[in-house]
């Protein structure tokens, strides 16, 4: 059990530093900004030592067992039990750690690939030099133009807009049951809605296919509605300008302008 202590304690040490050697890489790859000396946190280095200490003994404790149940006099006699030494349990134990080590080579190809998949997807959107600030006063969403106002008047800051959500918003996105106006559907399609204004677009740089961007002027856009291809797609829209859109608990139909 010691010597599987000890085992475990020598590879946590190798295991912290591959890491002060490997971060920067790691941080290459992924994008990220960790730092060595995060690790050398207490409740890290607590968590570490918890490990260690596990890993040994788990480690430890079936050879343990074994060298435990064995009796000196039948050593020297030449008979040994198997009651903890069948090759049954070793060939259980072997597959375990060839399974493990798959899982892990396996989960590490998974990972590497998803962050790749997440670096270089085009989202249709550029999202460099961007802040979201978010405002979870009512008072203050109501009088977000005054919000805008003072923005934009900051030298560093190019533009200003306002949105219910983000794209990649960690909250909940509201959802809106839509179905074409005068057609033979009857059930609606769930979609996801953003509720923005008309410089969202030109500040995530959008790109609209076809149709326009809302004007700016409450009174005309109060019916006006932008959707994406998918929404066109799930909608059966051939020509989607124009088409009229029914939103449940709207009691008028939106248009779409773009």
């Amino acid at each position: 059990m010691a010597e599987s202590l000890m085992t475990s304690f020598i590879s946590g040490i190798i295991a912290l530093v591959l890491s002060l050697v490997l971060i920067p890489y790691f941080n290459t790859i992924a994008e990220t900004e960790f730092i060595f000396q995060d690790l050398l946190k207490t409740a890290n280095l607590a968590y570490l030592g918890i490990v260690v200490i596990l890993v040994g003994f788990v480690a430890g404790l079936f050879p343990s067992l074994i060298l435990s149940s064995i009796k000196i006099a039948n050593t020297i006699r030449g008979v040994m039990s198997t009651k903890y030494g069948n090759t049954a349990m070793r060939k259980v134990l072997v597959a375990f750690q060839f399974m493990a080590t798959l899982t892990i080579i396996a989960s590490t190809i998974i990972v590497y690939r998803q962050l790749k998949y997440i670096q270089t997807k085009d989202l249709g959107f550029d999202q460099e030099h961007l802040i979201v600030v978010d405002i979870n006063s009512g008072t203050a969403r109501s009088n977000f133009q005054r919000f805008k106002n003072e923005f934009i008047r900051h030298p560093s800051i190019e533009e200003v807009a306002v949105s219910s959500r983000v794209p990649g918003e960690w909250k909940n996105i509201d959802q809106i049951a839509i179905k074409p106006r005068r057609s033979n559907q009857v059930d609606s399609s769930l979609a996801y809605c953003f509720a923005f204004d008309e410089d969202v677009i030109p500040t995530l740089d959008l790109n609209l296919l076809e149709g326009r961007n809302f004007s700016g002027n409450a009174a005309s856009d109060s019916t006006a509605i932008i959707i994406n291809e998918s929404a066109a797609v799930a909608l059966g829209l051939q020509e989607p300008l124009g088409s009229q859109i029914t939103i449940d608990e709207v009691p008028y139909p939106m248009e779409v302008v773009g």
